[in-house]
């Protein structure tokens, strides 16, 4: 068994004009920052193939589609552009195949092969939408015109297209990576070992994880993000990072209202704000903290081939909210009965290494947090509330998708208005017990409490950032219940290539 790869290569949109052509340096920061990573592939015999995805040829196609275009055009030099950008990778690869030549216990008829895919590799799919339905590529990004996010969605798709069409219950299992992380050979067989032993007709859905073994680095060893509570003062600001004193309850703390950081077997105890909170809970709620670590997508993540059939990705959303491209599908397979909550999500001994931080923790990035993070974080937990309830049943967006699997009763336009409403309620209520446990909670700094109670008091008011994100969080989730709905016609597009139409994703891995 040989593992295929998924990860996708971003090149900022912001800091380019594709009538110009990449200078040396830009070149040279493009090959450094993919070498390693590349090298750690080419080491792994366990890998067949690699997909890179860069995305800007196809941000750009739905830059003008957003714009009124009612054709879908692209400029010779966009074109070019990401030509250029996948040419670069390719000479990365070849690169790093060269310097590890030089390593006699290095075995190149056994490296692993890379395909780099851009526009023209999905020009036959995205035209086949196109024809069915307008509509159906444009929900191949997020829905705000007025800013780039095909960035965080795009990827998504390409790798529901990959998976779809080549099946990814036979030999060749497919798993996605993150750019940032570094895969080797080891953990890559114990994932490997548990897919063959998963039940290839059933649901699957599960992923190893990010560390070193022997290694603490709780910066880095967790899909939360908690940098802000790095204590840069007593230990040095690199990796390994270490948390200030009271750090690991924020992590044990999110698994009451999201996916797990610190399992239950850790014996870690939630804040004092979080045990209150719980204790004061009607009479049949429960903690939700797990006693296994969440699943990953940037950790190897394997899904069955029934899983992405049955349901999409969140790849139509507004906002980059976190744990969509994993825990929150699994919870929502789970409400649907598709997975036990018992079945494997997080393989503990198949670890990955991966350094955001690799020059030291700045104030940006602390800033980052506050502005960005933090708000991601809540509608986290609002599409976590809107999948389970604190007593593991369906939560309103769960249930419309069941009722819709069952019945494919297509929603009007005032259906979708009663069923937001219903969102926002959820939505609010989770936002308003989060803010008032954080504002409370003692978790080494006042980081986060310090921007609870502020947001509290604008969310009060009826303004403020957080209210917006409230609001565009609901709407993200109509909108997932809409692709839900229209999922088939993807399905079937994709299904519907041959390879004459896109030999990329047919091609042999032997």
């Amino acid at each position: 068994m040989k593992a295929v790869i998924f990860c996708h290569f971003h090149h900022k949109s912001a800091e380019y004009k594709p009538e110009q052509r990449l200078g040396a340096q830009e070149v040279d920061e493009i090959t450094k920052s993919v070498l390693s990573y590349y090298k750690a592939y080419l080491k792994c015999k366990n890998i067949g193939l690699i997909y890179v995805y860069v995305d800007t040829g196809t941000r750009q196609i739905l830059h003008n589609i957003f714009r009124g275009d009612e054709k879908i055009n692209i400029d010779i030099n966009e074109l070019a552009f990401e030509h250029t950008v996948r040419n670069i990778l390719k000479l990365a690869a070849h690169q790093a195949l060269k310097e590890l030549s030089k390593d006699k216990t290095f075995d190149p008829a056994a490296a692993p092969k890379f395909q780099f895919i851009g526009l023209p590799h999905l020009a036959s799919l995205i035209a086949s939408l196109y024809r069915m339905d307008r509509d159906l590529v444009e929900n191949l990004a997020g829905r705000d015109r007025d800013r780039d996010n095909f960035t965080y969605d795009a990827p998504k798709f390409v790798e529901a297209v990959i998976r779809l069409a080549r099946d990814s219950d036979n030999e060749y299992p497919i798993l996605r990576f993150d750019q940032d992380v570094e895969v080797n050979e080891d953990a890559l067989d114990i994932l490997l070992a548990k897919i063959k032993n998963s039940d290839i007709r059933g649901y699957s859905f599960f992923s190893g994880g990010y560390g070193r073994s022997g290694i603490s680095d709780p910066v880095n060893d967790y899909a939360v993000r908690c940098h802000w509570l790095a204590n840069t003062r007593k230990y040095p600001n690199k990796p390994p990072y270490h948390l200030v004193q009271n750090g690991e309850h924020f992590l044990r703390d999110i698994g009451e209202f999201g996916a797990t950081s610190l399992p239950n077997s850790k014996k870690v105890s939630t804040s004092v704000a979080m045990k209150n909170y719980l204790a004061e809970l009607p009479e049949g709620n429960r903690s939700t903290n797990r006693d296994n670590e969440q699943v990953i997508s940037g950790a190897g993540l394997y899904m069955s081939n029934r899983a992405i059939l049955r349901l999409p990705p969140f790849m139509n959303l507004k906002n980059n909210i976190v744990w969509v491209d994993d825990h929150l599908k699994r919870r929502l397979h789970e409400v649907l009965g598709d997975l036990a909550r018992t079945q494997l999500e997080h393989v503990d001994e198949s670890l990955f290494h991966q350094e955001r931080y690799p020059d030291g923790i700045e104030k940006d990035n602390i800033l980052w947090a506050q502005d960005t993070y933090f708000y991601r974080l809540i509608s986290g937990c609002i599409m976590h509330a809107l999948i389970v309830t604190r007593r593991g049943e369906r939560g309103e967006l769960a249930k419309f998708v069941a009722n819709f699997l069952l019945t494919h009763h297509r929603t009007r336009d005032d259906e979708f208005i009663e069923l937001a409403t219903k969102f926002m309620d959820v939505a609010q209520k989770t936002a308003v017990d989060l803010l008032e446990i954080w504002s409370k909670a003692d978790y080494g700094n006042d980081t986060l409490q310090e921007w609870a109670l502020e947001n509290h008091k604008e969310l009060q008011r009826g303004n403020g950032k957080l209210g917006e994100w409230i609001n565009s969080t609901v709407q993200d989730a109509i909108h997932y219940c809409k692709l839900v709905e229209n999922w088939d016609a993807y399905v079937f597009a994709i299904q519907a290539l041959v390879p004459h139409d896109a030999y990329w994703l047919f091609r042999s891995i032997d």
